[in-house]
């Protein structure tokens, strides 16, 4: 897994490389501003037309350093400034000092940008934490109307650190090279649309200072995924768990359907589809492998389950009403998504092991906020569900986040734009529930599940597009996909 760290942590850290490592703060700069050299010149090696926007802070001072690895190297740097160099570390100052004495020269931004090749956005860093103000805004517009390509130097200046949300913009850049540890908002919500290409280096920051601080979640990687206990040859399909979907209104059998048909790609060993009476038919028989009932049936068919999953396409009628009043009773691990993500349902299952799989909507629902509230910290929604209603949630989307609680949130980033269309999330909660069923830890199902998934759209998209991949492409790509990521139930 891959630490990602909160701004505050980030300071500590850094204070760390100059204390317990001796790094002073002017080499720390040093080192910051030779590693954005780097990307540039890798990235872009005939760009010599470079502008390079500066701000008051340390950005700014990592900006006037590689300003003088431009001049250097015999190029000609165009330098912008805006804010008042009056504010400046004296670490900073002291780089701005190197520039000029070689003779860089530097400009106050007086509301247009010229031309150039390449843009070095040095403005703003991690502290942004309040909307910007006029001035910012416009000089950020300009950048991001301006045809050159930019590489941001630790942080696109206007984006949250945090929550990875612009203040109200930030700036588009095409490369990132961030430093000491990796920001959190560069992986969240609207961060890697502003970030581009994403670097990492961590000026040599050593393992012990890294250990002093904890991540505010964890990013992770194939090499992290929990792999389902591989089958022994004398086995029943009753040792690898009886998933029961409950949902499939008349019209909305469909994410009944697929649910049932991702928990037995995922290897439960029996599946049962139980939807609304008139939803009972050809459709669901199209997969003989699952059995099906209706909600008039379902207390024959609960003590056979060993898992549920209650929602997909269950509809918010007053069938679906009494239906979720029947389940407050049964004692069994449930994964909850869809329209039985309601507040008043779940908060009566305390004391059972719950699963919350919902987008940020459902999320704005259970907590009685807008979606907006949880986008805008979608780590902060992630604590909130998972302390109010004990469970273990994964927060759909781009970023999905999977948490507990007392346990680091983990960071699926693996998905893709293609993924944004009907019945994803079905999907999703079938895998989820699959793996939970044979005996997987919650958290860990949750975060196998998602990654699954994401690699399976990923494998469709390479035989169809973006715009046309479709969830039983997915559906179609898990086999693939679960070989690929060794996740297949082989020894």
């Amino acid at each position: 897994m891959i630490p990602l760290y909160h701004r505050e942590a980030v300071y500590r850290l850094d204070r760390q490389a100059m204390t317990l490592d001796a790094q002073p703060s002017r080499q720390l700069m040093a080192r910051a501003a030779r590693a954005a050299w780097n990307a540039l010149t890798e990235r872009w090696p005939e760009a010599h037309d470079l502008l390079i926007l500066t701000g008051p802070g340390n950005n700014g001072g990592d900006a006037f350093a590689l300003g003088t690895l431009a001049l250097r190297a015999r190029l000609n740097p165009r330098l912008i400034v805006l804010g008042d160099l009056d504010r400046q570390s004296s670490e900073a100052a002291a780089c701005r000092e190197d520039y000029l004495r070689l003779g860089g020269g530097m400009e106050a931004w007086q509301g247009e940008l010229p031309e150039a090749e390449l843009i070095v956005d040095g403005l703003l860093g991690i502290g942004l934490d309040k909307p910007l103000r006029a001035d910012w805004l416009r000089l950020i517009e300009a950048v991001n109307a301006h045809p050159a390509p930019v590489l941001s130097i630790d942080i696109p200046s206007g984006l949250h650190a945090e929550t990875g949300r612009p203040l109200p913009k930030a700036v588009r850049a095409a490369l990132t090279v961030t430093f000491i540890a990796r920001k959190a908002g560069l992986y969240l919500a609207d961060g890697p649309d502003f970030c581009g290409e994403l670097r990492f280096d961590d000026l040599g920051l050593s393992r012990a200072a890294r250990a002093s601080e904890s991540p505010a979640l964890n990013l992770l990687q194939s090499a992290d995924l929990h792999r389902p206990v591989p089958r022994r040859r004398n086995s029943h399909k009753y040792d690898y768990g009886s998933v029961l979907v409950i949902g499939g209104d008349r019209t909305l059998a469909g994410a009944a359907l697929l649910a049932g048909q991702a928990a037995l790609t995922a290897g439960a060993g029996l599946v049962r589809l139980c939807v609304h009476p008139d939803a009972v038919g050809s459709q669901l028989a199209r997969v003989p492998e699952l059995m099906c009932c209706g909600w008039d049936d379902l207390e024959r068919h609960l003590p056979r389950a060993s898992h549920l999953i209650v929602g997909p396409g269950l509809g918010r009628g007053d069938e679906a009403r009494t239906l979720l009043r029947g389940l407050e009773g049964v004692d069994k691990p449930m994964l909850i998504d869809a329209d039985a993500l309601q507040p008043d349902f779940v908060s009566g299952l305390s004391g059972r092991p719950l699963l919350l799989t919902p987008h940020a909507g459902e999320a704005a629902r259970m907590l009685g906020c807008d979606s907006d509230a949880v986008q805008d910290d979608r780590l902060a929604a992630v604590h909130a569900l998972g302390e109010r209603y004990r469970a273990t949630v994964l927060l759909k989307g781009q970023d999905s986040l999977i948490g507990q609680p007392q346990a680091t949130p983990l960071l699926m980033a693996e998905g893709m734009p293609g993924m944004a269309t009907a019945g994803m999330g079905d999907l999703l909660s079938g895998l989820t529930a699959g793996l939970w069923a044979q005996g997987m830890d919650p958290l860990d199902a949750a975060a196998t599940a998602a990654f699954w998934q994401a690699r399976a759209a990923h494998h469709a998209a390479r035989h169809q597009t973006q715009l046309s991949l479709t969830v039983t492409g997915v559906l179609e790509a898990l086999g693939p996909a679960a070989g690929a990521l060794g996740i297949d139930g082989d020894d």
